[in-house]
């Protein structure tokens, strides 16, 4: 779905405004039913690129939809004492 909103103009303060519409969040242009979409796609398994392509957007679109609807946990305040690693990258770029 195309969005396109006419811009209205006020002649006597010459400020400007567009329609509202319960379709669209006021200032996006991506439908509450598309998001509905990616998210259930993204879901699915389907990649970002993937979806894009499905729903002819943009990739960032589509991450910046998933992006605002998952809540990430918590960050902790502070790491643990000890750190375990198998393998690092060390001098000259070989594995330690």
């Amino acid at each position: 779905m195309k969005l396109y909103k006419q811009r209205y103009l006020c002649k006597e303060c010459l400020k400007t405004w567009s329609a509202r519409t319960d379709i669209v969040e006021e200032g996006h242009t991506l439908s509450h039913q598309l998001k509905r979409s990616v998210l259930h796609m993204a879901r699915e398994g389907i990649t970002a690129t993937g979806i894009a392509r499905i729903c002819h957007y943009s990739p960032s679109s589509v991450i910046r939809i998933i992006d605002e609807a998952v809540e990430l946990k918590s960050r902790v305040s502070r790491l643990p004492e000890n750190l375990c690693f198998d393998e690092f990258r060390s001098v000259n770029s070989t594995m330690s």
